[in-house]
C-alpha cells in the first residue's frame, strides 16, 4: 500500500476485501467453534491451606497447631485439620488444579 498513489482506485479494492474477510471469518471462526465444549470446573478447595515440612512431632497433636494459627491469623477461621503423610497424589492434583486455573483465566 505505500507504493500506491493516494487517489488509485487500488485502495478501494483493498478496503472492499478488507470489510468482506471480515464477516468471512467471523463466519469460518463460527462454523469451527461449534464442537467446542468448555466446562466450567468448580474448585470446592479454595480456602485450603497445604503446608510441607512440618515435623511429625506437631502433627501429633492438632491442638498445638490450631493454637498456632489462631494467635498467628486471629481473624481467619480453622474449620478443619487433617495431616498428609503421602501427599503424591495430593501434589499431583494441586499442579493439575493450578493448571486449570490458569488456563480457564487465559481463556
Amino acid at each position: 500500500m505505500v507504493n500506491l498513489e493516494p487517489d488509485s482506485n487500488m485502495l478501494w479494492i483493498h478496503i472492499i476485501m478488507a470489510f468482506s474477510f471480515f464477516p468471512l471469518a467471523i463466519l469460518i471462526m463460527r462454523r469451527f467453534s461449534i464442537d467446542l465444549h468448555f466446562q466450567d470446573v468448580s474448585l470446592e478447595i479454595n480456602k485450603t491451606l497445604m503446608i510441607d515440612n512440618v515435623p511429625r512431632e506437631v502433627c501429633r497433636n492438632d491442638a498445638d497447631l490450631r493454637r498456632h494459627f489462631e494467635e498467628a491469623f486471629p481473624d481467619s477461621t480453622i474449620a478443619d485439620i487433617r495431616f498428609a503423610y503421602n501427599v503424591n497424589k495430593l501434589l499431583s492434583i494441586n499442579t493439575s488444579l493450578q493448571e486449570r486455573n490458569r488456563l480457564r483465566n487465559y481463556f
